[in-house]
């Protein structure tokens, strides 16, 4: 994005329908660059191209095949998984 001049076009394709390689990747390029870049309508400058609009919202599924809505309830779950394992640590200290 950085080399992109002022009023340039940029292009992003992928072969998946994973969200997290798609919409993901654009969105947080989109928060990254708070406003200085916009998604745009590739019909308008190519013609005939046959495509479909993207994804606002998707889940994520870990190894587990476990669903997560946002990536503030994988932090939760994560921080929670610590304090747990802290926790079993100090007894196992105390129990010595």
């Amino acid at each position: 994005l950085q080399l992109l001049r002022s009023g340039g076009l940029m292009v992003y394709s992928t072969c998946t329908f994973n969200p997290i390689e798609d919409e993901a990747v654009v969105a947080s390029l989109l928060r990254w660059a708070k406003g200085a870049v916009e998604v745009v309508d590739p019909r308008e400058t190519v013609p005939g191209l046959r495509c479909h609009p993207g994804i606002s919202s998707w889940k994520v599924l870990d190894r587990n095949l476990g669903d997560w809505s946002s990536f503030g309830a994988v932090e939760e779950a994560l921080r929670a998984k610590r304090r747990a394992r802290l926790a079993n640590r100090r007894r196992l200290v105390e129990a010595r």
